[in-house]
C-alpha cells in the first residue's frame, strides 16, 4: 500500500466518496465542444449585467417623475426587488446538475421558486382577511362570494331515473 492517497478538491479520497448510480461530477465537468456559434451564451456576463442594472436604477432614481400614489409605488418597488433578485440570482447562483438547454435557465427557475416560497411565507404571517385581500391583487375575481349550488338535487334526480 502506498502511504500517499489521491485526494480531490474537497479533501476526500476516492474510496471515501459516496458512490451513486450516475457520476454527476464527471458529467457536470465534461468538456463542452463549442463550434463558435454559441460562445456568447456560455461566457460570464456579470459585469455587463451589473452595469446595465446600475444604469436602469440610476435612470429610475434621477430621470423618472415622482409619483405620490403609495399603492403604485409599493407594487412597483416589490416588482423591482423581485426582478433584481432573480437577475442577480441567475448570475451568481451555482449550476445544478442540469446542462440543457442552458444552466442560466435552471438558475432562473431556482430563483423564481425562491421568490414563490418567500411570498408564501409572507402570506403565512398575515391575518386571513389581509391574505385574502392580498390575493385580490393577483386576480380581481377573488374575494367574491360564490353562488349557492345544490349538488344533491342532481344526484337525487339521477337516482329517481334508475328506480
Amino acid at each position: 500500500m502506498s502511504p500517499l492517497k489521491n485526494y480531490d478538491e474537497m479533501g476526500e479520497t476516492e474510496s471515501n466518496r459516496l458512490q451513486t448510480a450516475h457520476d454527476w461530477e464527471s458529467y457536470k465537468n465534461k468538456d463542452f465542444y463549442d463550434d463558435g456559434t454559441m460562445t456568447f451564451f456560455w461566457r460570464a456576463h456579470t459585469l455587463t449585467v451589473l452595469f446595465l442594472l446600475t444604469c436602469v436604477l440610476i435612470y429610475v432614481a434621477i430621470f423618472e417623475d415622482e409619483n405620490m400614489d403609495v399603492g403604485y409605488n409599493t407594487k412597483r418597488g416589490i416588482v423591482a426587488c423581485v426582478l433584481v433578485f432573480i437577475l442577480l440570482g441567475a448570475i451568481q447562483t451555482p449550476d445544478g446538475p442540469f446542462r440543457r438547454p442552458h444552466p442560466v435557465i435552471w438558475r432562473l427557475v431556482f430563483c423564481v421558486t425562491i421568490v414563490y416560497e418567500l411570498s408564501l411565507i409572507f402570506i403565512l404571517f398575515q391575518a386571513v382577511g389581509d391574505a385574502r385581500h392580498l390575493m385580490t391583487h393577483l386576480d380581481r375575481h377573488l374575494g367574491r362570494s360564490l353562488g349557492e349550488k345544490d349538488y344533491g338535487e342532481i344526484g337525487r334526480a339521477s337516482c329517481r331515473e334508475r328506480v
